[in-house]
């Protein structure tokens, strides 16, 4: 994959999110996607809406209630994201190793913090949503014309 440049996204209009893009055959692999003008900019992590928060709200936290975390965007029940980013226009793109960084024009940022006490457990291990030292954050982030990804 191929992280798109900071020229190629600012300036682009935020007009829909989805954090269940990607499929394995029985249903998503939980890959989020923000639809851009004419293309998506897409978070390749499975169960990105665990690693990537919005006004130090995760966007997933499906177990929230069972450890006395806040409320997350998008829950079983509700989407309360999508609205709050319709319209928003990406005014700066940051991507390192281990971290994200998406600056909006509201003052708002979506980010993947590099800090993992800030994201959810793996419910299975209990352990911290780490990064190997080989994962990179910029071979994760790409530009798609659709977002209908099959993994």
């Amino acid at each position: 994959m191929e992280l798109p440049s900071k020229a190629e996204l600012v300036g682009s209009r935020i007009n829909g999110f989805s954090s269940h893009l990607g499929s394995y055959g029985m249903g998503g692999v939980g890959i989020l996607g923000l639809q851009l003008d004419d293309q998506w900019l897409i978070i390749c992590l499975d169960g990105a809406g665990n690693w990537v928060e919005y006004e130090n709200r995760m966007i997933e936290d499906y177990f929230y209630e069972d450890y006395d975390r806040g409320k997350p965007w998008v829950t079983d029940d509700a989407d309360e994201i999508s609205g709050k980013l319709a319209g928003s226009t990406i005014v700066d793109f940051d991507v390192q190793k281990h971290s994200m960084a998406i600056q909006l024009d509201t003052g708002s940022s979506i980010l993947i913090h590099p800090d993992a006490s800030r994201r959810p457990l793996f419910e299975g291990t209990k352990r911290e949503r780490v990064f190997l030292d080989t994962d990179d954050l910029r071979h994760a982030i790409t530009l798609s014309p659709t977002g209908e990804l099959y993994a």
